[in-house]
């Protein structure tokens, strides 16, 4: 339904609201329409590569079909000059597809818009990539190239003769620098008389002669003196205005980037203590100021780069210079005034011009940049970067020029930080997507930085936890890339100062478990679990899940290892949590994550217990010391987490490793004793028996097999150990016991031993037949 048109009665002021919002809306659409072409401009050179490829096989198609449609033409020629109607055999020699009836106008008209999309796609050619642009570039015979080499032979050349000429005592200095700006001056005419359709060979001669005009005055002054220091500046004052003036009359931005430069560089090309600090940020001032004024009237882009990067280059030499390498000078304050105005002017030029823009798309449009520059990064580069880079750049600035204290600079951040968080509310409520994200996201550093430096240490760590979760979470719910990044990289950097605290704890540091500081880390690490579910990707899931996991583990390793017997802590603290673990995964709808960390933690946890059963010394009190109960709760653990394994094979495997610990902890801790080995040795013919007999009581066939394995780990020892290492008397009891305990189970359980068929006799008979 189309808007129904404004009351006349209406508001001026609401109607020109209205018109502002249906232009912003234009231009919305002008943007999707650009995208939508290019989409199908890709399409239609798919389309003709198909088309070019399918051709041979569609020549003779077409040519049957053209020879049958010319037949039917004549036929129907002949039959029209008669005044009748085709005769029933010319019909039937019609062949099938002349036989159909004329198309409808309306399928005509579905049939036109095919047949031009497919001249089109004959014609148009697919668009080149980047690498085909460059090669085009760098292969061009045009007379850009003879321009460019042109004009850079001819400097050549007559620096050379110059030299020459000096060497030879041909040139005073005063006729030298005469040369210089006749040369300067002929350029300039030759310029400005090349017909306007030779822009190419205009821009190159008007900015050859720019080129000159400095490199003369610069000589005059620095090198032979020949004029004052006022003079000189001037003169280069002259050069600048009229270099900008004829690149806004002539339209041309190079000539414009070529003044900013010259102007920029002024001061250094002329050093002098004229003016001091105070004239030079006043007028870097003005310089910025007009290119900033250019750039907002013609939207210059490749101006406004020159512009950032040279005023900064050059506030910051100065601010280096100023606060660094030499005495501070009074006027130093004159300096970060400059410095404020320089962030101000590069960084709200462009924003300025973009609110411009969305208002009065029309008389705003989108500037272009140079060739040579849109061939590597297109037509549509926005100066997002100028953006963030300004007040980072001041800041740094400001750091390098004034020493003072970190509550300073913290105030200075906080205050950037929130009016750039301001800022970026504004633009998004002002409908400039692209500009918003920006300044949130130098909002984020600046806040970052003012907290490294009002805080340090665990403050630290806990406040820049807490903002990267909340970039995470402002990211999420505005769907703004760049401060999802900047969380992430915030996460990152935490990552690795917690990893560098952790690892640089001492072992025979003093317990610290409860100090505040301590527990700062946890909470870092609570953080980066949260920050888990505010991501998208499950890659980023895992990570953060794994550095919170694998920082959790570390910080017990870290802070209980110090404490005596602190290894048999921290492993049972490790095992607790894969155990639990285990038991949260079946209750979450994706427990791999958990799985997979109950079966890797489960691993090192085995990899050290073994460790400590090989070299295990002999202990004050055997069986109730804190090692050994430690390893016997964690070989607890490990046997509890079997009943939440999803798959029978894994838990057969903890099983066997869990009852292989066991017996291994019996010897680590028996052996040591007198006649440790024919304790150990009753305890593993026990264990064998209990397995056997629960095994068969209860149908458990993998309980019954490892109860054989253990047996015949049993019957090993007792040949290989016991009766080399115990006594005779020790030997003839325990072999004697053994055999009498395993032949009474034997009999009082006929039939529920493995192979052993239910109904059997003692005396392993025949079965009885009925």
């Amino acid at each position: 339904m189309a808007p129904s048109p404004p009351n006349e009665q209406s508001n001026p002021s609401d109607l020109q609201s209205r018109v502002e919002s249906l232009e912003r809306t234009v231009a919305d659409q002008k943007q999707a329409l650009d995208d939508l072409r290019a989409e199908v401009q890709r399409l239609r050179s798919v389309v003709h590569e198909t088309a070019v490829e399918e051709a041979p096989d569609s020549e003779q198609a077409g040519t049957e079909l053209a020879t049958s449609e010319d037949g039917a033409t004549e036929r129907d020629e002949r039959t029209a000059s008669a005044g009748e109607e085709p005769s029933v055999q010319e019909r039937a020699d019609e062949p099938s597809g002349s036989a159909a009836p004329a198309p409808s106008p309306s399928a005509r008209a579905d049939e036109e818009p095919t047949a031009d999309r497919a001249s089109e796609s004959e014609t148009e050619e697919p668009s080149p990539s980047l690498l085909d642009r460059l090669a085009t570039r760098a292969s061009l015979s045009s007379e850009d190239w003879l321009n460019y080499v042109g004009i850079g032979l001819l400097l050549f050349g007559v620096a050379f003769l110059f030299k020459y000429s000096v060497e030879q005592g041909w040139l005073v200095p005063k006729v030298r620098v005469g040369f210089g700006g006749a040369l300067g001056i002929t350029l300039l005419v030759a310029g400005l008389r090349v017909y306007s359709t030779r822009r190419r060979l205009r821009q190159v001669l008007l900015g050859g002669s720019s080129a000159t005009f400095y490199t003369t005055v610069f000589a005059a002054y620095q090198l032979y003196g020949l004029v004052s220091y006022p003079v000189a500046f001037a003169s280069m004052g002259t050069v600048t205005v009229a270099t900008i003036a004829l690149a806004v009359q002539q339209d041309e931005p190079s000539l414009a980037i070529i003044g900013t430069i010259g102007g920029l560089g002024t001061p250094f090309f002329l050093p002098s203590q004229v003016g001091g600090v105070s004239g030079f940020s006043a007028y870097i001032c003005t310089v910025l100021g007009g290119a900033c004024a250019i750039f907002l009237a013609r939207g210059w882009r490749s101006l406004l780069y020159t512009t950032v990067f040279g005023g900064w280059g050059v506030l910051l030499v100065a601010a280096f210079r100023a606060g660094v390498v030499g005495p501070r000078p009074s006027d130093a304050w004159a300096l970060q005034a400059g410095i404020g105005v320089s962030w101000g002017l590069l960084a709200g030029t462009p924003v300025l011009r973009a609110l411009l823009r969305a208002r009065h798309p029309h008389r705003w449009p989108v500037s272009s940049l140079p060739s040579w520059a849109s061939q590597l990064v297109g037509t549509d580069c926005p100066a997002y970067g100028l953006v963030m880079a300004s007040p980072l750049l001041a800041l740094l600035g400001s750091r390098l020029l004034w020493d003072a204290g970190p509550n300073t600079w913290a105030l200075v951040a906080g205050g950037g930080a929130v009016l750039y968080a301001g800022a970026y509310g504004g633009l998004r409520r002002a409908s400039l997507p692209r500009y918003a994200p920006v300044h949130g996201l130098v909002a984020a550093v600046l806040a970052a930085y003012g907290l490294s430096e009002a805080l340090d240490g665990s403050p630290l760590l806990v406040a820049w936890g807490v903002e990267g979760l909340l970039l995470l979470v402002l990211a999420r719910r505005l769907d703004e890339g760049r401060l999802r990044v900047a969380g992430h990289l915030l996460f990152a950097v935490l990552t690795v100062g917690l990893a560098g605290r952790l690892a640089s704890t001492s072992p025979n540091a003093a317990p610290r478990l409860l100090r505040p500081a301590v527990l700062s880390e946890l909470v870092v690490l609570g953080l980066a679990l949260a920050a888990s579910f505010r991501t998208r990707r499950r890659l980023l899931y895992w990570t953060y899940r794994s550095v919170a996991l694998v920082g959790w583990l570390a910080w017990w390793a870290g802070e209980l290892i110090p404490v005596t017997d602190g290894i048999s802590y921290a492993l049972v603290v490790w095992a607790t949590t894969a155990a639990g673990l285990a038991a949260l995964a079946p209750r979450l709808e994706d427990g791999r994550f958990l799985r997979g960390a109950t079966h890797l933690i489960f691993a090192v946890i085995a990899g050290l217990l073994a460790a400590q059963f090989v070299r295990a010394d002999a202990a004050d009190l055997a069986l109730v010391s804190v090692p050994a109960l430690g390893r016997l709760i964690v070989l607890g653990l490990a046997l509890a987490s079997v009943r939440y394994m999803q798959f029978a094979a894994l838990r057969t495997v903890y099983q066997n490793v869990v009852l292989a610990g066991w017996l291994a902890w019996w010897v680590s801790e028996l052996a040591p004793l007198a006649n440790g080995q024919a304790y150990a040795s009753a305890v593993w013919g026990a264990t064998a028996a209990a397995l056997l007999v629960g095994g068969a009581w209860a149908n458990a066939r993998s309980v019954q097999f490892s109860g054989l394995a253990t047996l015949g780990l049993f019957v090993a020892k007792l040949f290989l150990v016991d009766l080399a290492s115990l006594p005779a008397l020790w030997r003839i009891a325990l072999f004697l016991g053994s055999g009498i305990a395993f032949l009474a189970i034997s009999y009082l359980l006929p039939g529920f031993m493995v192979g052993q068929p239910k109904g059997a006799g003692a005396s392993g008979g025949e079965v009885s037949k009925s």
